[in-house]
């Protein structure tokens, strides 16, 4: 298919009758309020045209909601050929990855509104993986009221790559959240108890987990939180062969406070006396309270565990 240009309408790629064009590019340099993949639609890359400056595809809304879906039963990609995805108007509303994965391979920029002081939900609905290689980035005079609520539910994960930030919060209602990268944001991040956060990167937002905190994604890894960090919900570690090889909890600003269950996954082969791993890193005296349960993994006859997480954040063997 080639180019389109469309402005203030809805955008619906249904099915194709030619299976040999699986992939096919569109250039919608206009502003769709809605784009929907319905059920039997094929792949779809969006590129922009040579020679565009600024690169980039704009999904803007204005007085109705934006709202991107994927109902394909296909991954539907927006490649890195583009600089940047803006998306907006405001308001945003409803991202979903219902029989299908959305990939998004470039920055992806949300547009605030400098003359309102609301607050803007955007849902991230992931039946399917939602994957934000280039990060999300809230653009606009946010300053003056405007405020971006994030809203992550479904089953599946989202991860943010790169860097992320807005003006706002973020909910993890149900299913994995992977930072992989770092976000801040103003406001709080919420983890509850249907939600789980995950991943190797940085956080600088005052968090709490009612829900999972599980560091790593597919092997061991640190998260690692920057304005304090509430534990009442269950974290979840895996310690490895070595201590390198495991899962890490770092507060390098605001308090930790624990709470709820702890739970160390881990091999008894893995184990021997005088080995410590190094679960939570915090300042000395910033972290408050204990967790009510844990649970540790099995040693081999002899061996015990000393539990110092407390003191000083680590578990180590003894014989």
């Amino acid at each position: 298919m080639g180019p389109t240009g469309l402005q203030g309408v809805d955008l619906v790629f249904g099915p194709i009758d030619d299976a040999s064009h699986a992939s096919v590019a569109i250039d919608v340099p206009g502003n769709p309020n809605t784009v929907t993949f319905e059920e039997g639609a094929p792949a779809l890359a969006f590129v922009t045209r040579p020679g565009d400056f600024p690169q980039l595809l704009a999904l803007l809304g204005g007085a109705t909601p934006t709202s991107l879906i994927n109902n394909s039963g296909q991954p539907q990609t927006f490649k890195v050929q583009m600089h940047q995805l803006w998306v907006g108007g405001p308001p945003i509303r409803r991202w979903e990855a219902a029989r299908g994965e959305l990939v998004f391979d470039l920055p992806v920029f949300a547009r605030g509104d400098s003359t309102k002081d609301t607050s803007y939900t955007w849902e991230w609905v992931a039946e399917n993986p939602i994957d934000f290689r280039g990060g999300v980035t809230a653009v606009g005079d946010w300053g003056l009221g405007s405020s971006l609520v994030v809203e992550k539910s479904g089953p599946e994960s989202v991860t943010l790559n790169r860097d992320s930030t807005w003006n706002g919060a973020l909910s993890i209602l149900e299913g994995p959240l992977v930072v992989n990268g770092s976000i801040s944001i103003t406001d709080d991040l919420s983890v509850l108890a249907g939600g789980t956060l995950a991943g190797n990167g940085k956080v600088s937002a005052h968090v709490s987990v009612d829900g999972t905190l599980s560091p790593g994604w597919n092997g061991a890894g640190r998260l690692a939180f920057e304005r304090g960090l509430t534990l009442s919900g269950t974290l979840e570690v895996d310690i490895g062969g070595s201590p390198e090889g495991s899962d890490l909890v770092s507060v390098s600003g605001g308090r930790l406070a624990l709470g709820g269950a702890l739970v160390v996954r881990g091999n008894r082969s893995d184990f021997s006396a005088g080995k410590v791993f190094k679960v939570l890193e915090f300042p000395e005296g910033e972290a408050k309270g204990d967790f009510s349960s844990v649970e540790l993994p099995p040693l081999p006859d002899g061996l015990t565990w000393q539990n110092n997480l407390a003191q000083d954040g680590t578990l180590m063997v003894k014989q």
